[in-house]
C-alpha cells in the first residue's frame, strides 16, 4: 500500500513534466525549449511582477501579513507609517483570488484566511505537542516563498494540511467526553472536505473538456484579449495547439463591433466563433449563469457525479491517444 501511495504521488507530481516532454520535447517548457521557432520560451509567471509602488513598499513581512492576517489592518498600518491615507497596494495576480477581485486587497479570499487562522488556533489549543512541528513547518514554508508569490494558495498546497489536522484534533477532544457527537462531527467534516474537493476536480475537468472540444472542432476564429498582459499567453496557445495555428489574437478594441464575443467557462477565454458555430457544452458555465445561489448549489449535486463519470474517462482516453498520435504536439 505504501508503495502504491508513493508511486501514485510521484506520478502525479511528474505528470506535467512528462506531458511537456512528450508534447514539446522539453520537460521544463515553457521556461526551456528545444525548438524556439515552434515552441518559444516564455515566463508564464510574469504577471506576478506587476505591482504598484504601494505593494513594493510593503516588503516581505507586509505581504505575508496582508495575505494571511488582514489586508485591512495592513493597509491601515502602512497608511499610518507612510502618512498616506490613500495607501492601496495592487498586484496583478490578486485578481485571480476570486470573482469580482480587482487586484487591490490580497491574494487569498477572506474565507480561506479565516479557515487557516482558525485551524492554527484550534491546533494550538487542542492539538498537543505533536502538532507544533506541522504548524511551524507550514508557516515557515509559506513565509519563505519569494515575496511576489506569498499567499498564492496554488503554490502552497501543504497549508491545506492545517484544517485537516485541526478537524482531527477537534474530533479527538470532543470524543473524550461525547463519543457519539465526535463520530457525527467527524462524518460531517469528512463529507464536507470530500464534497469540496470533488467539486473543485469536477470544475477543472469540465473546463479542460470544454477547451479540448474547442481544439478538436476548430470553430474558434479569434481570441479576444481582455488585458494586454494575457496576450502572450494566447500567442503561445496558437503555436502549441495544432488546431489553433491560424487563430488570430485580437485586442478587445480590435474585435468587430457587429460580432458577439463568446465567454467560455475557462477564465479569460473570450473568443470569436466561425459562422454557425456554438461554444462547446459546459455544465459549469450553465450553472454559473443561474441567478439563484440555492439553484446553483442544487445543480452542483448532479454536476459533480455526471462530470466525474462521463468527462473524466473521455479526457483520460484522449490524453492516451495524444501520446501515440503523430499530431499530438
Amino acid at each position: 500500500m505504501r508503495g502504491l501511495l508513493v508511486g501514485g504521488l510521484c506520478w502525479v507530481c511528474a505528470a506535467p513534466y512528462l506531458t511537456s516532454w512528450v508534447r514539446v520535447g522539453h520537460p521544463l517548457y515553457p521556461a526551456c525549449t528545444v525548438d524556439a521557432a515552434c515552441f518559444p520560451t516564455y515566463d508564464i509567471t510574469f504577471d506576478f511582477h506587476i505591482r504598484n509602488a504601494d505593494a513594493q513598499a510593503m516588503g516581505h513581512v507586509g505581504h505575508f501579513l496582508n495575505a494571511f492576517l488582514s489586508p485591512r489592518l495592513c493597509r491601515a498600518y502602512y497608511a499610518w507609517a507612510t502618512g498616506r491615507a490613500d495607501f492601496m497596494p495592487y498586484c496583478e495576480p490578486w485578481k485571480q483570488a476570486g470573482p469580482g477581485m480587482t487586484g487591490h486587497g490580497a491574494p487569498t479570499l477572506a474565507g480561506w484566511r479565516w479557515a487557516l487562522l482558525l485551524s492554527v488556533g484550534v491546533l494550538l489549543a487542542f492539538g498537543g505537542r505533536g502538532c507544533r512541528f506541522p504548524i511551524l513547518a507550514c508557516v515557515l514554508g509559506a513565509f519563505c516563498f519569494p515575496t511576489q508569490y506569498l499567499g498564492y494558495l496554488r503554490y502552497l498546497p501543504w497549508v491545506m494540511l492545517l484544517p485537516g489536522l485541526a478537524a482531527g484534533a477537534l474530533v479527538r477532544t470532543v470524543g473524550q467526553r461525547w463519543r457519539h457527537v465526535a463520530w457525527g462531527l467527524g462524518v460531517v467534516l469528512m463529507a464536507g472536505c470530500v464534497a469540496r474537493a470533488t467539486l473543485f476536480v469536477a470544475i477543472t475537468l469540465d473546463q479542460a473538456f470544454e477547451v479540448g472540444e474547442a481544439s478538436r472542432d476548430p470553430g474558434i476564429r479569434a481570441f479576444v484579449v481582455e488585458r494586454e498582459a494575457l496576450r502572450n499567453h494566447f500567442l503561445l496557445l496558437t503555436r502549441a495547439v495544432p488546431a489553433w495555428r491560424n487563430v488570430q489574437v485580437l485586442r478587445a478594441e480590435e474585435a468587430p463591433a457587429d460580432e458577439e464575443v463568446r465567454v467560455l467557462a475557462v477564465p479569460h477565454f473570450h473568443v470569436l466563433l466561425g459562422e454557425g458555430r456554438e461554444p462547446p457544452t459546459s455544465r459549469y458555465r450553465a450553472i454559473r449563469a443561474c441567478p439563484s445561489r440555492l439553484g446553483r448549489y442544487l445543480r452542483y449535486g448532479t454536476f459533480v457525479p455526471w462530470t466525474l463519470a462521463r468527462k473524466f474517462p473521455l479526457l483520460a482516453w484522449r490524453r492516451v491517444q495524444t501520446l501515440w498520435s503523430a499530431d499530438g504536439r
